[in-house]
């Protein structure tokens, strides 16, 4: 989306915005069993498939750039579908126990236990979210125990790689 605007802005060819725009609609449009949250895979119809919503491999991006297209675009879609996004990731994903809070892959409506090192960047995520998109004190608690908790994780590894 953030390419697509780009180059429209560039050529003065508003046309590649708008079909990079009218993919993010047909998006939201799916979240709605999902809480708005994004499943990871796509079926050949374009519609999600399978359930499983993630925060790390094929699943960090969007969710990011969601809310960064508001931040560089002042994009009221994209910050809509982030807000709702991050109501899901809250309520369907985030996690604490004894070891600390992290966000788990999503299968179906059931929290999993893993986090892959790419949902680590998530941690900025909300904190951009406070920062920049009104959020609220909440979103920086979240960003903070997530960063503690994924520093903790690559810390207690003798390499300090992530397991």
């Amino acid at each position: 989306q953030m390419e697509f605007r780009a180059l429209s802005l560039r050529t003065g060819q508003p046309i590649y915005d708008q079909k990079a725009t009218r993919v993010l609609e047909e998006l939201r449009k799916q979240t709605g069993d999902l809480g708005g949250l994004m499943a990871t895979m796509l079926d050949r119809g374009g519609r999600f498939s399978g359930g499983e919503v993630s925060l790390g491999a094929f699943g960090d991006s969007a969710f990011e750039y969601l809310l960064k297209l508001w931040v560089l675009n002042d994009d009221a879609l994209a910050l809509g579908m982030f807000n709702a996004a991050k109501r899901g990731i809250r309520e369907k994903m985030l996690q604490t126990n004894a070891k600390g809070t992290y966000v788990g892959r999503l299968h179906g409506s059931t929290p999993g236990n893993e986090v892959e090192h790419l949902t680590c960047f998530a941690g900025g995520m909300f904190a951009m979210a406070y920062h920049y998109a009104g959020g609220d004190e909440e979103d920086l608690r979240i960003a903070e125990r997530m960063a503690a908790f994924c520093h903790a994780m690559y810390a207690m590894s003798p390499t300090g790689l992530a397991p």
